[in-house]
Protein backbone atom coordinates (compact mmCIF):
# COMPACT_ATOMS: atom_id res chain seq x y z
CA UNK A 1 0.00 0.00 0.00
CA UNK A 2 0.79 4.09 -0.09
CA UNK A 3 0.62 6.52 2.04
CA UNK A 4 0.25 9.36 0.37
CA UNK A 5 2.45 11.94 0.71
CA UNK A 6 4.74 9.70 3.17
CA UNK A 7 3.30 8.66 6.98
CA UNK A 8 5.67 10.22 9.19
CA UNK A 9 8.03 13.16 9.06
CA UNK A 10 8.26 15.33 5.78
CA UNK A 11 6.83 18.49 4.07
CA UNK A 12 4.35 20.27 2.69
CA UNK A 13 4.95 20.60 -1.40
CA UNK A 14 1.79 20.52 -3.72
CA UNK A 15 3.79 18.78 -6.46
CA UNK A 16 5.45 15.79 -4.69
CA UNK A 17 1.73 15.45 -3.22
CA UNK A 18 0.45 14.82 -6.70
CA UNK A 19 3.47 12.73 -7.70
CA UNK A 20 2.63 10.75 -4.91
CA UNK A 21 -1.11 10.63 -6.00
CA UNK A 22 -0.28 9.72 -9.39
CA UNK A 23 1.69 6.82 -8.21
CA UNK A 24 -0.42 5.50 -5.89
CA UNK A 25 -3.50 5.63 -8.55
CA UNK A 26 -1.67 2.71 -10.26
CA UNK A 27 -1.11 0.79 -6.20
CA UNK A 28 -3.10 -1.60 -4.94
CA UNK A 29 -4.19 -0.09 -2.04
CA UNK A 30 -3.87 3.87 -2.28
CA UNK A 31 -4.39 5.59 1.28
CA UNK A 32 -4.48 9.25 2.26
CA UNK A 33 -3.47 9.43 5.79
CA UNK A 34 -0.80 10.20 7.69
CA UNK A 35 0.18 10.89 11.22
CA UNK A 36 -0.39 14.00 13.00
CA UNK A 37 1.77 16.81 12.54
CA UNK A 38 2.12 20.30 11.51
CA UNK A 39 3.17 19.14 7.59
CA UNK A 40 0.09 16.23 7.10
CA UNK A 41 -2.61 17.46 5.12
CA UNK A 42 -3.44 14.75 3.01
CA UNK A 43 -7.39 15.41 2.23
CA UNK A 44 -7.20 16.72 -1.20
CA UNK A 45 -9.53 19.40 -0.69
CA UNK A 46 -7.17 21.04 1.72
CA UNK A 47 -4.56 21.61 -1.23
CA UNK A 48 -5.02 24.56 -3.94
CA UNK A 49 -7.81 24.03 -6.61
CA UNK A 50 -4.99 22.83 -9.48
CA UNK A 51 -4.06 20.38 -7.03
CA UNK A 52 -7.57 19.24 -6.02
CA UNK A 53 -8.54 19.11 -9.26
CA UNK A 54 -5.65 16.75 -10.49
CA UNK A 55 -6.20 14.53 -7.33
CA UNK A 56 -9.80 14.71 -8.47
CA UNK A 57 -8.65 13.14 -12.09
CA UNK A 58 -6.74 10.32 -10.70
CA UNK A 59 -9.15 9.08 -8.40
CA UNK A 60 -11.65 9.31 -10.60
CA UNK A 61 -9.13 6.72 -13.02
CA UNK A 62 -9.59 4.01 -10.22
CA UNK A 63 -13.21 4.25 -10.49
CA UNK A 64 -12.91 3.65 -13.84
CA UNK A 65 -10.81 1.22 -14.15
CA UNK A 66 -12.74 -1.02 -11.51
CA UNK A 67 -15.98 -0.25 -13.89
CA UNK A 68 -13.94 -1.09 -17.47
CA UNK A 69 -12.33 -4.79 -15.56
CA UNK A 70 -15.73 -5.25 -14.33
CA UNK A 71 -17.48 -4.65 -17.68
CA UNK A 72 -14.68 -6.00 -19.81
CA UNK A 73 -15.17 -9.39 -17.92
CA UNK A 74 -19.13 -9.77 -18.01
CA UNK A 75 -18.26 -9.07 -21.95
CA UNK A 76 -15.95 -12.18 -22.11
CA UNK A 77 -18.71 -13.60 -20.17
CA UNK A 78 -21.43 -12.99 -22.54
CA UNK A 79 -19.95 -12.80 -25.69
CA UNK A 80 -18.33 -16.17 -26.30
CA UNK A 81 -18.02 -16.17 -30.08
CA UNK A 82 -16.62 -12.35 -30.34
CA UNK A 83 -14.11 -13.35 -27.70
CA UNK A 84 -13.09 -16.41 -27.55
CA UNK A 85 -9.44 -16.09 -28.03
CA UNK A 86 -9.40 -13.72 -24.69
CA UNK A 87 -11.42 -16.27 -22.99
CA UNK A 88 -8.80 -18.50 -23.74
CA UNK A 89 -6.12 -16.75 -22.47
CA UNK A 90 -7.94 -15.31 -19.36
CA UNK A 91 -8.92 -19.31 -18.38
CA UNK A 92 -4.84 -20.07 -18.93
CA UNK A 93 -4.36 -17.44 -16.29
CA UNK A 94 -6.78 -18.73 -14.14
CA UNK A 95 -5.53 -22.29 -14.42
CA UNK A 96 -1.80 -21.34 -13.73
CA UNK A 97 -2.79 -20.47 -10.26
Amino acid sequence: STDIGGYYGGIEDDELYRRYVQYGTFSPILRLSSDTDKYYKREPWRWDVHTLNIVKYYLRLIDNTDLFIERYVKNLNENTEINFEHKIAWNEICNEK
